[in-house]
């Protein structure tokens, strides 16, 4: 990365917000999202205050991901006024991947997913995780499939009640456990590429396409 590619991400970085909260909104959204802005993973959730909902949609606006708000609380009881909002990132020609799956298509209808476009499935999930944050359902399992984990780590977990696994990092493994640290590998790669590069004062997604250009073929061929 040169010099003046990070000197020009700081000038950038407009959101609205106090720099300092742009600083930390930028180097969240990187880290927590890294995999599915560098096109490896179909979705992640960002968490965030929810004054920060439009600088966040900003921000991420030339990754060209997808944001759906999963679930939004406009009140905080320790911070009156500050809610919290979960973004559901998410790459649109990787969802359809994960949807286009037979079995996993067949495992959301059994849970209620009768809509299998990606706009029906998110809406469902949101009605779920709502309910599940305000404890008036059971925890959504099928968010597990939605951010692509593996099928069989899903009904793992499930059956197991998220006992007895092979081994655990992004999600609890039940089966292929060695191509499930392959994975958790490259995500690892991935987040401290983007955290280092914003670490440097580069917008996030200026961030992307420097670690594309420069180190993400090697990160590919050294997970392969």
């Amino acid at each position: 990365m040169n010099r003046d590619s990070a000197v020009r991400g700081k000038g950038n970085m407009d959101m609205g917000l106090p720099p300092q909260e742009r600083v930390c909104l930028n180097c969240q959204a990187a880290f927590q999202c890294a995999p599915v802005l560098l096109g490896i993973k179909p979705s992640n959730l960002l968490i965030i205050d929810s004054r920060n909902l439009r600088p966040a949609c900003r921000l991420l606006k030339d990754t060209r991901v997808g944001i759906h708000v999963l679930y939004g609380s406009l009140r905080d009881g320790k911070k009156p006024g500050r809610g919290k909002i979960v973004l559901f990132v998410y790459r649109r020609e990787l969802m359809d991947e994960v949807l286009q799956c037979r079995k996993r298509a067949d495992f959301l209808k059994r849970l209620g997913y009768t809509d299998q476009c990606l706009n029906g499935i998110l809406g469902r999930l949101q009605k779920q995780y709502a309910g599940y944050m305000e404890k008036r359902l059971p925890f959504p399992h099928e968010l597990g499939v939605l951010l692509g984990y593996p099928l069989a780590d899903v009904e793992g977990f499930m059956e197991n009640n998220g006992e007895n696994f092979l081994c655990s990092g992004y999600w609890k493994v039940y089966a292929n456990a060695e191509e499930a640290k392959r994975t958790f590998q490259l995500y690892d790669k991935a987040r401290r590429g983007l955290a280092e590069l914003t670490g440097q004062g580069l917008e996030v997604s200026e961030a992307v396409r420097e670690w594309k250009n420069c180190c993400w073929q090697e990160t590919i061929q050294a997970a392969g």
